[in-house]
C-alpha cells in the first residue's frame, strides 16, 4: 500500500489502493482464449475479494484465518531461532 502510494505521488497521479489477505486452498488456471490470463478459483477467493472491497481505503484488511497462520509461522521462527529477519512497519 506504501509503495502504491509513494508511486502514486512521483507521478502525481490519485491512486487509491485496498488489499485484502486470507489463507486458505484455491485451485489456479489458465482461463481465455484470446486473451489467457492465470486465475483463481475457489471459496478462498470469495473471501479475499469481500476483504479487499471492504477493507478502509489505503489499508490491509486481513481474515482470522491469515493472523492464526501468521502467528504460527512466527512463533515457528521464534522456536527454531530464525525471527531476527523478521520487520513489520
Amino acid at each position: 500500500v506504501r509503495g502504491v502510494h509513494n508511486w502514486a505521488l512521483g507521478h502525481e497521479e490519485v491512486v487509491d489502493c485496498r488489499v485484502g489477505i486470507h489463507t486458505g486452498e484455491c485451485v489456479g488456471g489458465i482461463v481465455g482464449a484470446n486473451m489467457q490470463r492465470y486465475h483463481l478459483f475457489g471459496a478462498m477467493m470469495a473471501q479475499v475479494e469481500l476483504l479487499e472491497s471492504t477493507a478502509p481505503s489505503g489499508e490491509v484488511q486481513t481474515s482470522t484465518s491469515y493472523v492464526e497462520a501468521l502467528e504460527a509461522e512466527l512463533e515457528d521462527r521464534r522456536v527454531r531461532g530464525c525471527d531476527d529477519d523478521i520487520r513489520f512497519e
